[in-house]
């Protein structure tokens, strides 16, 4: 009867040890993913309210530029960096006046667990 306590109670820690991790490494690429179209929104908005074009690049860090300086937008001061391993493909976006960019895929990616980001000419994000 105790063997079979402690085996359960082994069984029940070890699901929950084991299930934590999992969503930590799926949390933490959501949030990077929910970081960056943020940033890629916060860029389109700059770029349509001012005259100059609006930079936003990826790699290491996301980071949007006016004028060549890092800016603070929508209570973020940029660059941020993303969490520890996690990667992303390093791209370079301008917008111009229209809130339009080029398009292209992102790519974040942890411990083998990836999420893509679709970004259209429109600077519309997905």
């Amino acid at each position: 009867m105790e063997l079979v306590i402690v085996l359960v109670l082994v069984g029940i820690l070890s699901v929950s040890v084991l299930g934590g991790r999992a969503p930590s490494k799926t949390m933490q690429l959501q949030s990077s993913r929910d970081q960056l179209v943020a940033a890629f929104y916060s860029a389109q908005q700059l770029a349509m309210a001012r005259t100059g074009n609006v930079q936003l690049s990826t790699g290491t860090q996301i980071d949007i530029r006016l004028g060549g300086s890092s800016v603070k937008a929508g209570g973020v001061q940029y660059p941020i960096s993303l969490p520890a391993n996690v990667t992303l493909t390093s791209a370079s976006f301008t917008f111009n006046r229209l809130g339009q960019t080029t398009a292209n895929t992102l790519t974040l990616s942890k411990n083998g667990s990836s999420v893509t980001v679709d970004v259209e000419s429109s600077g519309y994000v997905r």
